[in-house]
Parts: structure tokens; sequence; C-alpha cells
């Protein structure tokens, strides 16, 4: 047994040491772009961390990965802190899954190394596996410990307070969790002023969110009216959730996930809060703003926590080898499955970091490293493309639709929905008197024509003939980065000729 154990320990460090190996060869080729790069720099933006949810205000996320961001970033002065502190969160969860959770080596195994643990809420530093992370710690402090309600609850509060997914189905975690509580010990003290910290987190929450009528984060409105039939497909919240070479559609999708429901079929308490979480998922992409495969990983953890939470009961029930027990065995399938395919589609992520460029704002942050002096002034079109690169060029550049320098955009209607070639242009001729050079940056090479460009966010681009023309009578293309088929970060940058001409 000692042998056993020995070779078991041997292959959980090598298993460790193989994701840290994976994770430092994904990072060092990995580019950082627009939303990644953006929270740090709201972060750095916000004078102190008072001020910080007025910085958030129409961002659609609450505040604590941006105050990890704000903490780090004034320890170090660094934007290297923004894989830092994704690191620190996402090897958090590989080493509560390896060394704390009730979960055999394989399922182990397929967790750490699969979509979400390495690359989505990793090498990808973005604020969902910091929930992730604390939904596990409330996962490890439940099982081991429910009669420590307040520390239960201290965790769900701050993955409440990490986005939107993870505090619609925190919500639910706690509800459940009142409920085994109360159940056993009564509705005592402590259980009231843990259930008070946790609506206060989630109600700040909401309140750092909810954006207001100028917003241009939630692309549907939350007052749309969808049918019974619409929000029971709950394959229609989850369409980024399989897709590895394959496509299932919303019946096949919704199939699965209820069956992956089987396996607490021992405890109906259980099943019936996943299944509002499935219907909070759906709702939010039908009403709101469509789910992308990044949001459906919060669910993804939701269960992982349930598992971990009945875990006991999964293997009692199991031992019993009656009706009941094929039903839940047909759940671990369908639950080993889903596993299989996040770690084919992790290694797809990963695959693409390493051999395609995913964002070209490392080599375009590289030559502003080079090329861009103090006094040069950098202009964007569309502006939002810019945000990555601060990564490596950490400089305000100047914003044409708002008409101000800044390191990020609005997500308002203070970010103008249309901008013309000659407005660009006139924008460019104001500052040149003051500036030694001056750089217009556009994700495409501009044509000579008449056109229209649309962007994200609303955002049009219309580009004359004539202002064409005239724009290359000023300007000349003198570098591109355009490799990149993933997004809009390509750049193409053009000098102007003569300053204050």
């Amino acid at each position: 047994m000692n042998v056993f154990n020995n070779k078991k320990s041997l292959l959980v460090f090598l298993s460790i040491l193989a994701w840290l190996i994976l994770f430092g060869v994904g990072l060092s080729k990995h580019e950082f772009w627009r939303d990644e790069m953006r929270a740090l720099s709201i972060a750095i933006s916000a004078p102190t961390f008072a001020e910080l949810p007025l910085y958030l205000k129409n961002e659609g996320h609450p505040i604590l990965w941006y105050a990890a961001l704000k903490l780090a970033y004034n320890c170090f002065n660094a934007t290297w802190v923004l894989p830092l502190v994704s690191f620190i969160f996402s090897f958090g969860i590989v080493l509560m899954v390896m060394f704390r959770s009730p979960f055999p080596l394989l399922i182990k195994l397929l967790l750490i190394f699969g979509v979400y643990c390495l690359y989505e809420y990793g090498i990808n530093a973005r604020n969902y596996g910091i929930g992730a992370f604390f939904m596990l710690l409330y996962a490890d402090s439940f099982s081991r410990s429910p009669n420590k309600i307040a520390l239960a609850f201290f965790w769900l509060s701050l993955a409440a307070l990490t986005n939107v997914y993870a505090t619609m189905l925190v919500g639910l975690i706690g509800a459940y969790t009142f409920l085994e509580y109360k159940n056993v010990n009564g509705f005592t003290t402590a259980l009231k002023l843990s259930c008070i910290l946790l609506l206060a987190a989630i109600g700040f929450s909401f309140y750092t969110m909810l954006p207001d009528a100028n917003s241009l984060v939630a692309s549907k409105k939350i007052i749309d009216f969808v049918s019974i039939k619409e929000l029971w497909v709950i394959g229609y919240g989850f369409d980024d959730y399989l897709n590895y070479q394959m496509h299932f559609s919303a019946y096949a999708l919704s199939l699965l996930l209820v069956g992956g429901l089987l396996i607490f079929l021992p405890k109906l308490k259980t099943v019936l809060f996943l299944t509002l979480a499935l219907l909070a998922m759906v709702f939010f992409s039908i009403c709101i703003k469509g789910n992308l495969m990044h949001h459906q990983g919060m669910y993804f953890y939701t269960v992982v926590v349930f598992a971990w939470l009945q875990y006991d009961t999964i293997q009692a029930t199991l031992a019993r080898k009656n009706m009941l027990s094929l039903l839940v065995l047909t759940g671990i399938v369908v639950n080993v499955f889903v596993l299989g395919v996040q770690v084919l589609k992790g290694y797809e992520k990963y695959r693409d970091d390493i051999v395609s460029y995913r964002s070209e704002s490392k080599r375009f942050g590289n030559w502003c490293q080079q090329n861009l002096t103090e006094s040069a002034v950098l202009i964007a079109e569309p502006d939002f493309t810019m945000e990555g690169v601060l990564y490596y060029h950490n400089k305000p550049y100047f914003i044409p639709r708002e008409n101000r320098w800044g390191t990020y955009v609005h997500f308002t209607k203070a970010n103008q929905a249309y901008l013309n070639l000659e407005t660009l242009m006139f924008k460019a001729n104001q500052l040149s008197p003051s500036k030694e050079k001056v750089f217009v940056v556009f994700d495409k090479k501009i044509p000579v024509l008449d056109t229209i460009f649309s962007y994200s966010y609303g955002k049009k681009f219309e580009v004359s003939k004539s202002a064409s023309k005239a724009f290359y009578e000023q300007y000349q293309l003198i570098d591109s980065f355009n490799q990149n088929h993933h997004n809009e970060e390509n750049y193409f940058i053009y000098q102007k000729n003569k300053v204050g001409r």
C-alpha cells in the first residue's frame, strides 16, 4: 500500500509539474488582447480603491478582479502583474483539485488539463478563474466543516464579486447551503449574519454591474420576452460548450446537460438547484447577452462544486447496484464525456496560441516600444484594438471617437458609433502642431474607394474615395502586422509625412 501511495504521489507531482510547464510555454506564446488588458488599464486608472466602482460603470463586471489587479500593480508597477494574478488563481484551482477534492485521480487530471483551468481561466487572464477558485474554496470548506457556515458564505461572497455568472450561480449555491445548514442547525445567528454578508455581496455586484441608458455592454434588452419553449431548451445558452470538431443542436445539448444531472438524483434538491442554474444561464443568453465559452465555464464549475459536496452520496448510491445507481452511472458517463471534450477543447485553444496569432498586439506593442517617442501621437481606429497593445507599451493613445487621450475606450454612447475618415484626419491635424510624429493605426489597409466598415459594439467607419485620396497625400503606410484571423486586432501603421501640414 505504501508503494502504491508513493507511486500515486509521484503521479500527482508529475501532473502538477506538467501543468506548470504547459502553462509557462503557453503564456510565453500568448498575445494579450483587449479584454485582458482592459481590466488592468481600468484598475490602474482608478485613483483609489474607493473610486474603483465608479470606473466600472457600464463595464458589466463586479469589482474583485479589478481590485486584485490594482493591488498587484500598486506593489510592482508593471503590466506583468496581469498574468501573475491570473496564474495565482488558476494554480490555486489546480492545488484545490489535486489535494483537496474527493475525486478519483483521472477526474482530477481531466479537470486541471481541461480548457478552463489551463487556458480560459489561466493563460487567458480574465475575471473567471478567480470566481471558480473561490467557488472551490467554498466546496472544500462546506464539505469538510458544514457547521462553519460563516467561512462557507465568506468564500461564496468573494465569488459573487467576480463576474455576473458567478453572482447568479452563487446565489443559487447560497440558497442550497442555507437550506442544508438550517435543516441541521436551525436558523442560528451565524446563519443570519452569513446570509446578510452574501446578500450584500450579491447586491453590491449587481449595483456595480447594472448598466444605465448609455451602456453598450448588454447586446439585448432584459425586457425582451421569450417563449416557454425557448427558455426550456437550455442548449440555447450553451452553444459553445461542446463544439470540438462536432456540432450539437440545442436539443442535443439540452439532453446532455440534463443527463449530467443524473448523478445528483440521490439528492433531488441538488437537481432542482442545478436546473434553476441552467434556466438562469439560458435566460441570460437569450434576453441579455449571449453566453460565450468562458461564461459557460461558470456553470461547469457549479457542477463541480455540487459533485464535490455530494461525492460520498454518489459513491454510496453506486454501491447499491439498483436502478437508481444505474441512472447515476449514466450521469457519470455523461459528465466524463463533457470533461473529455473540455480537454480536447483545451488542446485546440492551446495549440492555436502556440502556432498562430490570436492577436497582433504583442508584435505591434514591441514595435511601439522601439519606434514611438514621448512626443509621438498614436491614433487608433477602431479604437479598442489598441487596448491589448498597452500590455507591451503602456502609454495613452488618442481616441478619436471620444476626442480624448486614454488607455481604454468607454462602452457607452460617449464613444461615438459613427466616424468617417475626414473627421479622423481633421482631429489628427489638430494634434499635429504639438507632436513630433503622428501615426494613425487601422485594423486593415485603407482602400481608395467608397466603403463602410462595421465593428463590434455597433461601430461604423466610413471611407470615401475622395477622403482616402487626401489621406494618402498626407500619410504613408510604414508597417503592418496582419497575421491574426481571430478578431480585429491587426494593425496597419500610417505615418504623417509632414507634421502641421
